[in-house]
């Protein structure tokens, strides 16, 4: 996990004291016991994360690149932002970022690659939330409920258990025929 505080920056001698934002990165690699095409499909369908990252309220796909996220936060509150997939070329990458307005910006990128001995797949994920320093440690503990780092690890392994198990289920889309995974 990556932490840091981006500060101001000093002009003629004097020191300007504006943070701009906290971010957390973390990564993580891991093997799934299924194909890359199987892992993708599940990756792929963004509306399935909140069935293992429990920071997740829901996700609601806009249209084929863009979807909306809700985080449940304290007191009831709900945080919303929306993402779009930059890049996409199946089997292989997936990577998302916010856009627009948001109180906190987001972005992941997950890389497939085959693992040795046909054991499966390696997952490659790299996740990264900011928020503006005003906002801070505070709000980033709001959408985690606890440390980050352990809550996405906790939820990248139930992500694994769910997807070699085939727990992981999906409404259809409309026109689809037939189920993922």
């Amino acid at each position: 996990m990556r932490l840091a505080s981006l500060a101001g920056e000093t002009r003629g001698g004097a020191e300007r004291r504006e943070p701009m934002e906290t971010e957390i990165q973390i990564r993580q690699s891991f093997v799934v016991n299924v194909s890359r095409k199987q892992a993708y499909a599940f990756w792929r369908r963004v509306e399935g994360f909140p069935q293992f990252m429990r920071h997740l309220g829901s996700v609601e796909p806009i249209d084929a690149t863009r979807s909306r996220w809700v985080i449940d936060g304290p007191a009831g509150r709900a945080m919303t932002w929306e993402t779009e997939i930059v890049e996409d070329d199946p089997g292989s990458t997936l990577a998302w970022r916010t856009v627009g307005r948001s109180d906190v910006l987001h972005d992941g990128r997950i890389e497939l690659d085959d693992a040795t001995a046909n054991r499966g797949t390696v997952c490659s994920v790299r996740l990264t939330y900011r928020v503006p320093a005003r906002r801070g440690r505070s709000a980033l503990a709001r959408v985690f409920r606890n440390d980050p780092e352990t809550q996405i690890r906790g939820d990248l392994r139930r992500f694994q258990r769910l997807v070699e198990s085939g727990e992981l289920a999906f409404k259809r889309r409309p026109g689809e025929t037939e189920r993922v995974g």
